[in-house]
């Protein structure tokens, strides 16, 4: 039921962390695969490859961290003004994304989720908690009447 309303409640901020993940995977292999093509062609690919292999992985990871970052800081923002800013987590996305091969993960779209969640667990928490206070001031009146 928490997930189903969590999905809810943030579907926004995980439709932009599924973008932000998609795009920064797409642009980082993309430019990765184009670079290996340049290899398959005979003879002169051969003594391209050697140059543009490592140019192509490293300009891979500068554009997924560019974009990832970028997009981080537009889901960010998002969460702050929609209350469901958790630092934390926040941190340690921010964290993941700066390292390879985990900044391939949808941790963006993870993150939106995670904070929706939270944010859902903390309203029923504290639904639950008034109507425990509520009960209390019922038997107290009831008790002095």
């Amino acid at each position: 039921m928490l997930f189903a309303k969590a999905l809810k409640k943030g579907f926004l901020y995980i439709v932009v962390g599924a973008v932000i993940d998609g795009l920064q995977i797409g642009v980082g292999l993309a430019l990765s695969g184009i670079i290996f093509g340049i290899g398959a062609i005979p003879v002169v690919g051969t003594l391209a490859s050697t140059v543009t292999i490592p140019i192509g992985m490293i300009l891979g990871y500068v554009f997924e961290v560019c974009i990832g970052l970028g997009g981080g800081v537009l889901l960010t923002a998002l969460l702050i003004h929609g209350k469901m800013f958790y630092p934390g987590a926040v941190f340690a996305t921010y964290l993941g994304e700066a390292l390879p091969l985990i900044n391939l993960a949808p941790s963006w779209t993870i993150l939106a989720y995670r904070c929706a969640y939270k944010k859902v667990k903390e309203e029923e928490r504290a639904v639950q908690t008034y109507k425990k206070a509520d009960g209390q001031e019922t038997q107290l009146h009831e008790a002095t009447t």
